[in-house]
């Protein structure tokens, strides 16, 4: 059963709970719970498209705001693509 809530995030019922879906996705595929600091971003700012293909995991808001500010003043650079394409590496490892 999937909720869609007015931010435009959808909540699903995930292990006896409404959970944010793509939280939920994301925790399943690295295999751990995500900490309240941690923010899932959404790679093609679709906050509807959870698939883990879109999914990317950023420590806290302040690396969350960093990454965003660095798509607006440069776009899709080499850099940013390889933290895209890298993205699993260090959370798969934990």
């Amino acid at each position: 059963m999937k909720q869609k809530i007015k931010n435009g995030y959808i909540k699903i019922l995930a292990k006896g709970r409404w959970r944010f879906e793509h939280r939920f996705v994301t925790e399943e595929f690295i295999g751990k719970k995500l900490t309240k600091n941690e923010v899932v971003h959404h790679i093609d700012f679709n906050k509807q498209n959870n698939k883990i293909e879109n999914l990317m995991v950023f420590k806290n808001n302040k690396a969350h705001i960093k990454f965003h500010t660095k798509i607006k003043q440069f776009g899709i650079t080499n850099p940013v693509r390889r933290q895209i394409e890298n993205r699993w590496e260090d959370l798969k490892l934990n």
